[in-house]
């Protein structure tokens, strides 16, 4: 029986989900994929194979009979007859066409239909030809954005989010270390097999998925494991498809540390650290040696993690343990997945000591935002959750569109009831450099904007930031008094941690907010916290940090 991951399975069934979207399908039953596929994740593997020799998956809660079968076959085949019918069933093309920002299934469907295309490349020649500009529904503006999305697509080839690569490492990692360990005396010891490069360094997109291995000492054994693992990552790419290269290095016990640190770390670092004669078994004996203190994998980008090292400043930048809420979170009462109640319950068992409430506002049509009345009365339950749930601060908020002018998207007598003003673009993003940051500075003076987020609007390998002075909006929030966010949704991850050193000279605030919309969403305040570190912040800017007392106080500008 394949040794299936919970992880494997869940992917399975979030891919489902998409390739149901994709068909036409009910939305319910898409919408059931992911629950599914999320309940999934959380189940151990031993249990995933019980259950599937068992038939006892529709236990679990989410999974009805049907998904079950698809669970049970994956698991105890590797394979899914029901996901490859899916397939096969698409127009052929629309699943390269979804790729492009902005073109969702129907319109790539009616694009395939009425152009007889079959590829983005057939694609990108109707757009040259006009052709696209011509079928109903289109325009030249249209055709243009089309030409604008593939180029991205074409520039993100072959590159592929951190929350995406990370789903690969683990399974990656125990594959080729069950197999170079495989009948290996327990006396010998365990080889070592460690991520490194991009992906060791948290970089917000990799190029490839890089690991080093530990070499058994002689020949024959060292030939014996360079075979197994490149044979199990051969295995692993055919059967999962990671969508990166998978590389592989090797080292030898004496010189494993020096080889991970020199495979990890950029260019810049290492030549602040200097170089380093010898090998060294362990990287903590190789930065005793460079009378370094050691430097955490995501923080070796440049010279300045060096400095920071040197002048024993590492324990002064931000780590998970600082956090304790984040601000940025949507419920039901917009487009969010859980009941207030519910996000604050979740926050509380996270151990976070408050948790914000900041749903989409009025302009936000497209994600239920709130009209005034709804903030009102959205508030009354607030302070009636806040009275179930005394052991948690609830502070309640509203992530407030940025208008096209710079306004907020309600008067004083809205925005005066609330603790806290999340302020955003949702729209106009092609205005000109001067517009869009003229647009963001005036929302930056409105004393009732306390946290400016995803600044740039960026979406990874899927949409280009806007065209905004980034610097400039950060100089204006330290002045105006007003954090700006590192969005800690793995697909954003904006404000890009490259402004670290802009953001730590001007000391302005920051808030790790998760943009949560369910339970797994909080989670994902981590990668914010990465983020944050690889900026070198320092804890006195992070606003998650400060006690709620101190908090509040501060979100009331008192």
């Amino acid at each position: 029986m394949p040794n299936r991951d919970p992880a494997e399975a869940a992917a399975l069934l979030a891919d489902m989900a998409k390739l149901l979207e994709l068909s036409g399908e009910n939305p319910f039953k898409t919408r059931a994929f992911e629950r599914a596929a999320e309940n999934i994740s959380a189940t151990a593997g031993e249990e995933l194979e019980r259950r599937a020799r068992d038939g006892t998956f529709t236990e679990i809660p989410g999974v009805g009979k049907a998904i079950a079968e698809v669970l049970a076959e994956f698991v105890l085949s590797g394979t899914s007859r029901a996901r490859s019918e899916l397939i096969a069933h698409l127009p052929q093309g629309l699943l390269e066409l979804v790729k492009i920002p902005g073109l969702g299934p129907k319109k790539a469907r009616l694009l395939l239909s009425e152009l007889h295309i079959k590829s983005i490349d057939g694609l990108a020649a109707a757009c040259l030809e006009g052709r696209v500009a011509r079928v109903k529904g289109f325009s030249e503006k249209s055709q243009k954005t089309i030409l604008d999305g593939i180029a991205l697509v074409s520039s993100s080839a072959g590159r592929m989010r951190l929350v995406d690569a990370l789903e690969h490492s683990g399974l990656i990692i125990r594959s080729i270390a069950e197999a170079v360990n495989r009948g290996r005396h327990p006396a010998a010891g365990v080889l070592r097999v460690c991520e490194t490069g991009t992906l060791r360094r948290r970089l917000e997109t990799v190029e490839a998925l890089d690991f080093l291995v530990e070499l058994p000492p002689g020949r024959k054994h060292e030939e014996e494991a360079r075979k197994a693992a490149l044979a199990a990552v051969s295995g692993y790419s055919k059967s999962s498809s990671p969508g990166a290269p998978v590389r592989v290095d090797f080292a030898a016990t004496k010189d494993f540390g020096s080889a991970l640190v020199k495979s990890t770390g950029t260019p810049e670092f290492l030549e602040a650290l200097g170089a380093r004669a010898g090998g060294f078994a362990s990287e903590e004996d190789w930065f005793k040696n460079a009378g370094v203190p050691f430097v955490a994998p995501e923080l070796r980008e440049g010279a300045g993690a060096v400095e920071h090292a040197r002048a024993g400043r590492l324990e002064d930048i931000v780590s998970e343990r600082d956090v304790q809420g984040t601000f940025h979170n949507h419920t039901t009462w917009s487009d969010g997945r859980l009941a207030l109640e519910e996000l604050v319950m979740a926050a509380a068992r996270m151990g976070y000591r408050y948790i914000g409430i900041a749903d989409h506002s009025q302009s936000a049509h497209y994600a239920r935002g709130l009209k005034p009345t709804d903030v009102l009365e959205q508030a009354k339950e607030v302070e009636a959750v806040r009275k179930r749930h005394k052991g948690i601060r609830i502070f309640h908020g509203i992530e407030s569109d940025i208008r096209a002018d710079g306004s907020l998207d309600y008067g004083p007598e809205i925005l005066s009831v609330l603790d806290f003003v999340v302020a955003s673009v949702h729209s106009g993003f092609k205005m000109s450099h001067e517009e869009m940051t003229a647009r963001v500075m005036k929302a930056l003076k409105n004393p009732f904007t306390r946290i400016l987020a995803h600044p740039t609007g960026r979406l990874l390998l899927e949409r280009r930031p806007y065209d905004v002075d980034v610097e400039a909006l950060i100089a204006e929030a330290s002045r105006t008094g007003v954090a700006v966010e590192i969005n800690a949704n793995p697909a954003r991850l904006d404000l890009d941690w490259r402004h670290g050193p802009h953001v730590r000279k001007t000391g302005c605030m920051i808030a790790i907010n998760a943009d949560a919309h369910d339970e797994a969403g909080l989670h994902e305040a981590h990668f914010g916290v990465t983020v944050a570190r690889k900026m070198l912040l320092p804890r006195a800017q992070l606003l998650n940090a400060l006690e709620p007392e101190r908090t509040a106080a501060w979100l009331r500008r008192s």
